[in-house]
């Protein structure tokens, strides 16, 4: 009854990030893209939960859950990073390709991999966000009186929430000026949720944004 009563610890399943309509581009790419920079708070890449705190006869679970980096498959600045390429890829901006090799590249080393590796364009930007929470209540009293035995319990949870947030420019080759820029923000409720599918799928709505804001004019 206790381990029932306060338990109630929330769950978090590892998630893969990839999108499953992803695919390989075929044609040569004019977009590079440099892996995101993280620059993500510890907490969201380390997590939190409350832990639980046993008062004798009362029990008590209260404060707020975290998603980590191993509640998501791989490394998830780099699965960031490849969502952000296939949602550029066949843009107004042409195919695109993740230059893998290019990680914490600055902004003139990106203009120099343009030369390198002959393309119109070359994306860059960091990871400012990428987590799912939720704030949990949970706790069970025991008060044994003569003849009487008072118990009471409560879990009350808020819908999980997903905050992701972006910051990317594309810079053209030529003249090395942005052709884009943006920051990508949202923060989205998901009931019924897990954490980690809260945060994949509000990463799923800001692509999306992202698609939409380079489609081919």
């Amino acid at each position: 009854m206790v381990g029932l009563g306060t338990g109630c610890a929330v769950d978090i399943p590892t998630l893969d990030l990839t999108r499953p309509e992803t695919v390989e581009a075929i044609a040569p790419a004019r977009t590079g893209v440099v892996p995101l920079v993280d620059r993500r708070a510890e907490i969201q890449r380390e997590g939190e939960a409350p832990r639980l705190i046993p008062l004798l006869l009362w029990n008590q679970r209260k404060g707020e859950y975290v998603t980590a980096d191993r509640h998501f498959e791989g490394d998830v600045s780099l699965a960031l990073s490849r969502q952000v390429t296939a949602a550029l890829d066949r843009g107004r901006f042409g195919p695109a390709t993740l230059l893998e090799d290019a990680a914490g590249t600055s902004r003139g080393g990106a203009l120099a991999r343009c030369r390198a590796d002959d393309l119109p364009y070359v994306a860059l930007g960091s990871i400012g966000d990428f987590y799912g929470t939720l704030r949990q209540n949970a706790y069970l009293f025991l008060l044994p009186i003569p003849f009487v035995s008072l118990i009471g319990f409560g879990n009350a949870k808020t819908d999980p929430l997903g905050v992701v947030t972006l910051d990317l420019e594309i810079l053209d080759c030529q003249t090395g000026r942005p052709v884009f820029r943006r920051r990508l923000a949202r923060r989205m409720r998901h009931p019924e949720e897990s954490l980690s599918e809260a945060a994949r799928l509000t990463l799923l709505d800001l692509l999306d944004q992202l698609s939409n804001e380079t489609l081919a004019r």
